[in-house]
């Protein structure tokens, strides 16, 4: 048996289509209308990204900017672009006499950067390598055996060192060759 077509009118299409005017472009279509009922039913339920929500499709999802991606329309006939938020300021950090602390977010961007100089004021000294100051090579001097340091003059001089016999020996100068004593006098 053959459908007979019928006349769609405005309510019918009112059915379905919710923008009055989408429904003038179809009004008056001789179509059958278990067909239009069928696809405009999939048009309405089929999943569809739009830039923003409409009263025409019930299943439709709409692209949103947020914190971290940027959408923008770039309208009828032109292409939709994605860019990512901007955080902070692009440039190069860092160089031979500053070192850099980077904060990185969850997502893998960086979110924070510190420059600083590099001195003894701001690298951790450690426990065995300790840096060299004029205060700690004084103090080692002072505190040394065979050695005295006058702190006032910043002269160093040699303690009296024992002999074999039990003696001791003022010595004025001392020859070191390739890391030996090789002679005192």
């Amino acid at each position: 048996m053959a459908i007979q077509p019928i006349n769609v009118n405005r309510d019918d299409l009112a059915k379905f289509i919710k923008d009055p005017r989408t429904i003038r472009a179809f009004e008056n279509l001789n179509v059958n209308q278990g067909e239009i009922e069928a696809r405009l039913s999939d048009v309405q339920s089929a999943p569809l990204v739009g830039i923003t929500l409409t009263d025409v499709f019930s299943n439709d999802r709409f692209l949103d900017n947020s914190a971290n991606i940027t959408v923008s329309d770039g309208g009828p006939k032109e292409g939709v672009s994605f860019d990512l938020t901007n955080l902070g300021a692009a440039g190069s950090y860092g160089s031979a006499t500053q070192a850099v602390r980077i904060t990185v977010d969850a997502k893998g961007r960086v979110t924070g950067i510190l420059q600083f100089t590099l001195n003894t004021d701001n690298v951790t000294e450690g426990v065995t390598n300790l840096y060299f100051t004029t205060a700690r090579a004084r103090g080692v001097l002072s505190g040394g055996v065979g050695i005295d340091y006058d702190s006032a003059t910043g002269e160093i001089a040699l303690d009296a060192i024992p002999a074999p016999d039990g003696t001791y020996i003022n010595p004025t100068s001392i020859t070191i060759e390739n890391g030996i004593i090789t002679a005192i006098s």
